[in-house]
C-alpha cells in the first residue's frame, strides 16, 4: 500500500472509512429512494413510466450504456499516449537549451 510522506497533511477524504461512510450514505439514499416510489402513485405521461422504480432502473442502464459505448468509441478515436509529441522531441529541446 502506498504510504504518504510524513510532511503532506492528512485529509479527511484520505481515511479509508470516510470513504466506506460516504458509499454506505449514498446506497442508503438510493435504497429510500426506490422504496418511496412504492408508496405514492406516478402520474406518468406514458403507461411503463408509472412502473415501480422504473426511473432508477431507466437511470442506471442508461449510465451502464453510455460506458460501455464510451469504452467502444475510444477504440475508435483514441491516439496512441505520444500522438502529440515526437519521438525525439527531448533531443531537440535539449539542443535549443544549450
Amino acid at each position: 500500500m502506498n504510504q504518504k510522506p510524513t510532511n503532506e497533511p492528512t485529509y479527511w477524504l484520505d481515511k479509508p472509512s470516510t470513504v466506506n461512510i460516504i458509499i454506505a450514505v449514498l446506497v442508503l439514499c438510493c435504497i429510500a429512494l426506490f422504496a418511496a416510489d412504492f408508496f405514492y402513485h406516478p402520474h406518468g405521461h406514458f403507461a411503463f413510466e408509472q412502473w415501480k422504480g422504473f426511473y432508477g432502473w431507466y437511470g442506471f442502464i442508461s449510465y451502464c450504456l453510455i460506458v460501455l459505448t464510451a469504452k467502444q468509441m475510444r477504440k475508435l478515436i483514441g491516439r496512441r499516449e505520444d500522438y502529440y509529441e515526437s519521438v525525439d522531441s527531448d533531443t531537440n529541446n535539449e539542443q535549443d537549451h544549450d
